[in-house]
């Protein structure tokens, strides 16, 4: 009997194993850090995929958690391959994340030169921000990749997994086994001042290259057994004349704390891969296809050390994969209600079905578009019930302030921003804005925003304003209005409601008090909210003021297009509907937008205008903080009068230089006009015209 029970148990464990996986070789990796210099893992993977090397585990670090879990959950290196030749890491990186529209661009888009932001909590106690870059759309982006892993035991990925991290308090190695894979991710490549420090579990972590940056010790503790194939990326220290840079000093700074304990586990592995990357900087730009190809030379040089080390590595059984889970959510880091609300409005479309794991990702990116919230992971709890799935959303805290502007030698408009945010005012998920222009010309706005669903694509605001300004005649103005705006599929804007204004002439003593009904359409169509290379934007917006009972229109059309690698075409056009009566109102003031530059100091009063601009944007150079961009562009505006004859035809064409937007959001202007003279300028910041113009 025993004998038969043998003889069926050996049997059903060699159905359960695919036929020849019983007696393939298998050996463990250790993928360091190194940031872009990570793309040379792919390389050594696509080699060890040809000489078919089984992997019975993976402990990665930094980039190599990155390269390393995508690997685990089942990518090939070719997908890989594909995967680093479409992003753009460097503007991945930088990019803000999340949602396409803000609260209300009226409100919002002032903050924009040098940008730091102060957070304080309701006591007000400093809290953070804790990093130059948040990294949501970093995360956001792997946990698309990730989305087919049902699984949040990285032990039953189909290789096993985990990822190396620093407790930014104990300054201990963390090893990420469980939970959220794209989030253990994120926590393994918190470079410390350069990303936040991501939490788990009440733990604040930080890159795991602080503590372990090729982690040998840690694939020899939980894969025990197998031979260790480590792939070092790290960097031998620069001499002083080639640190000429920000990054330099970054990639240096890196260097001397991951070295030490780089020498002391490579001592540990069985065989060290060190592809030859080390004059490509950690950060910044530089061609993938390069860096693998650098990983599949140094794989291949190996291959001798690697098939030695094959004849006695062991075999090892495939493991079965876990169910998708089929749960309700959970929510947790919000106001009660609010996370009442979230449940509520998932359980509509998953309640009494399977989730599939693309449907949870997709959630979480959902409520992180909220500019409330920081960002959001999840997890999956398993209960007596079944699996669990858990929401857990990090909030900025209550109170944010930040410092903008705008300036140019262009026009004599200028100012300074000190904008604020107010959460949770009166009711859980409200908002309160706050910005102050100072300056010759000095304004103030307070936008409030309620009644938001879970996402914001559907709410209230209500705005209070008040400014002295010249369009080109001066000014002030005091407004309240009320409208609704909608947002359908993160890509139209529709918004409707009412203002109240009264407007006084500084000189001259002409005022008039009106009301007007307007409304605004903005559909985006670019792909992505940062830094577009495809696509196009279109805004209108009309307007009725009784003071004239003549409708007001006006609209912007921007495209881009990507015709090259690096080079990316831009055209943009409008016109605008004014009315030129005599209190000169609402006239139509070519310019007075730099709808042409040189025009802005002393633009073009007329009836109506229309306008439009070619660009081409070439980036120099690739920081943290943005691209550096040359442009060459051109342009012409078209102006008529109240009798329709046309007053004028103005053009210019010009070259530009662009400063990383995240720094100054800067350019150096070179203008030609029609006028047969060149106009040189600067500029910083992204101004708001909404703040300074009638309409």
């Amino acid at each position: 009997m025993k004998k038969i029970w043998r003889w069926l148990l050996t049997a059903l464990a060699f159905c359960a194993v695919p036929a020849g996986a019983e007696d393939k070789p298998y050996v463990v990796l250790a993928l360091s850090g190194g940031g872009i210099k990570g793309y040379a893992h792919i390389g050594v993977l696509r080699e060890l995929e040809k000489e078919g090397v089984g992997i019975a585990g993976i402990v990665g670090t930094s980039m190599g958690a990155i390269v390393g879990s995508l690997y685990a959950s089942g990518r090939t290196s070719e997908e890989l391959e594909r995967i680093v030749m479409d992003v753009n890491l460097g503007e991945l990186v930088t990019a803000s994340g999340g949602n396409y529209f803000n609260l209300s661009d009226k409100a919002t888009r002032d903050i924009s030169m040098i940008r730091p932001e102060i957070y304080t909590d309701v006591h007000n106690k400093v809290a953070g921000p804790l990093g130059f870059v948040a990294g949501t759309s970093v995360l956001e982006y792997i946990a698309q990749l990730l989305s087919h892993v049902t699984v949040t035991d990285f032990r039953r990925l189909p290789i096993p997994f985990a990822a190396v991290a620093t407790d930014l308090v104990s300054g201990e190695k963390v090893v990420l086994r469980r939970g959220s894979l794209a989030s253990a991710v994120r926590a393994s490549m918190s470079i410390p001042g350069v990303f936040d420090p991501w939490e788990i579990n009440g733990r604040l972590l930080v890159d795991g290259g602080m503590v372990s940056n090729m982690p040998v010790e840690t694939a020899k503790e939980l894969f025990p057994g197998y031979p260790v194939i480590a792939v070092n990326l790290t960097s031998e220290l620069a001499p002083r004349e080639k640190l000429s840079s920000v990054f330099d000093v970054v990639s240096q700074s890196i260097t001397i704390l991951t070295m030490q304990n780089v020498r002391r586990e490579a001592t540990l592995a069985d065989l060290v891969i060190s592809p030859g990357v080390k004059e490509y900087p950690i950060l910044g730009a530089s061609p993938a296809a390069e860096i693998i190809q650098q990983g599949r030379d140094a794989a291949v040089k190996a291959l001798p050390q690697i098939r030695a080390l094959l004849k006695k590595a062991p075999r090892r059984p495939v493991k079965e994969k876990e169910p998708v889970p089929p749960e309700p959510p959970r929510v947790m880091g919000v106001p009660e209600k609010m996370g009442k609300e979230i449940e509520r409005e998932l359980l509509k479309v998953w309640l009494g079905r399977p989730v599939p794991m693309k449907e949870i990702v997709a959630a979480s990116a959902n409520i992180a578009k909220r500019e409330d919230v920081r960002s959001v992971d999840y997890d999956l709890l398993d209960t007596e019930r079944g699996v669990i799935v858990l929401l857990k959303v990090q909030r900025f805290p209550a109170h944010r302030y930040s410092l903008g502007g705008y300036a140019s030698t262009y026009s004599d408009m200028g100012w300074l921003v000190i904008g604020s945010r107010r959460y949770d005012l009166f009711s859980p998920g409200d908002t309160l804005q706050s910005s102050f222009y100072l300056g010759e010309r000095w304004g103030a706005n307070f936008n409030y925003f309620w009644d938001m669903d879970v996402s914001r694509s559907s709410f209230w605001e209500a705005g209070l304003s008040a400014s002295h300004f010249r369009s080109p005649l001066e000014w002030e103005r005091y407004n309240f209005d009320v409208q609704r705006h909608f947002t359908l599929h993160d890509r139209v804007r529709l918004s409707a409601g009412v203002s109240a204004t009264a407007v006084r002439r500084v000189e001259g003593g002409e005022s008039a008090n009106y009301a007007a009904p307007f409304l605004e359409a903005t559909l985006n169509l670019m792909d992505n909210p940062d830094d577009p290379v495809n696509g196009w934007l279109l805004n209108a917006r009309s307007m009725w003021p009784s003071e004239t009972g003549t409708m007001l229109m006006r609209a912007t059309l921007t495209g881009r297009r990507r015709i090259s690698p690096r080079l990316v075409a831009e055209l943009q056009g409008g016109f605008m509907e004014g009315d030129m009566d005599e209190k000169r109102l609402f006239s139509a003031y070519l310019g007075a937008r730099e709808e042409l530059y040189s025009l802005a100091e002393h633009p073009i009063e007329a009836e109506r205008f229309a306008w439009w601009r070619a660009k081409l944007r070439y980036p120099l150079s690739q920081t943290i903080f943005g691209n550096v961009i040359a442009e060459i562009f051109g342009g012409q505006g078209y102006a008529w009068g109240s009798d329709g004859a046309e007053i004028a035809q103005p053009w210019e064409v010009g070259v530009a230089l662009c400063a990383p937007r995240r720094l100054i959001d800067g350019k150096l202007y070179a203008v030609y006009t029609d006028r047969k003279e060149w106009r040189f300028g600067v500029s910083i910041g992204v101004p708001n015209w909404d703040v300074f113009h009638l309409f």
